[in-house]
């Protein structure tokens, strides 16, 4: 099996998604020394809301076409000696069952319950054509006040994605039932769990923070000596 860096797309930084896969890939890579890429074959995972209903998002069309453009692609690695084949797909389902797609794990949900404003005269605004008031009184009044016929719930919704986080948890569970050493790029601390039963199985976990931090302490009080943490 090919080694496989999971990552959650999402956590990734602007400055990072505004670039190319090609760059994405390459700067994880240099990260890892060649002796913690453990095979010529690296499989790059790319999680996160790819379907909203059966249908996937306009990102994941623009990434997939990526995808197909750019890779495999063959990548020197921080030695600038050896070697490795790099490719990428989107995580559209599960390892243990690569042919059962997961849908609808992109959301649109109407307006958000219990939206408050303050109003911006209030704070420190004195500016006589503040284009905040307009939306200030837009989400008091319930209404647009120069049409009085759109409301906030006909414009506003939040997107969410869904059974992303635990996707990408139950591939690091199984790969680390099933493989000696796998890389991980998020910041996200609701991943630890799946780390640490991937330690506890054996695997090695490099685990490439997206944020200048580090997994918190009351988590990594073990010490186990097959986790390290990096830096993206």
């Amino acid at each position: 099996m090919p080694f496989f860096v999971l990552v959650d797309y999402d956590n990734l930084a602007t400055r990072d998604k505004s670039q190319t896969l090609v760059y994405v890939t390459d700067k994880i890579l240099n990260i890892l020394s060649p002796a913690e890429v453990t095979q010529k074959n690296v499989t790059v995972r790319l999680y996160g809301g790819w379907y909203e209903n059966n249908n996937m998002t306009r990102k994941a069309q623009n990434l997939s076409a990526e995808i197909g453009g750019a890779f495999p692609k063959t990548t020197t690695l921080s030695d600038n000696k050896a070697t490795a084949v790099v490719s990428v797909e989107l995580a559209l389902s599960l390892q243990i069952a690569p042919a059962d797609f997961l849908y609808n794990t992109f959301r649109r949900h109407g307006y958000p319950a219990g939206l408050m404003a303050h109003d911006p005269v209030a704070r420190g605004c004195h500016h006589p054509v503040c284009p905040i008031s307009e939306v200030y009184k837009f989400l008091q009044q319930n209404y647009c006040h120069v049409c009085r016929t759109v409301r906030p719930e006909d414009i506003i919704y939040r997107q969410e994605q869904k059974l992303v986080d635990t996707m990408l948890t139950s591939d690091m569970i199984f790969l680390g039932n099933s493989e000696k050493a796998f890389c991980l790029v998020s910041s996200d601390d609701d991943f630890w769990p799946g780390i640490y039963t991937s330690l506890i199985g054996g695997a090695t976990v490099y685990h490439i923070h997206t944020k200048l931090r580090a997994t918190p302490r009351h988590y990594t009080k073990s010490n186990r000596a097959n986790y390290l943490q990096k830096q993206l």
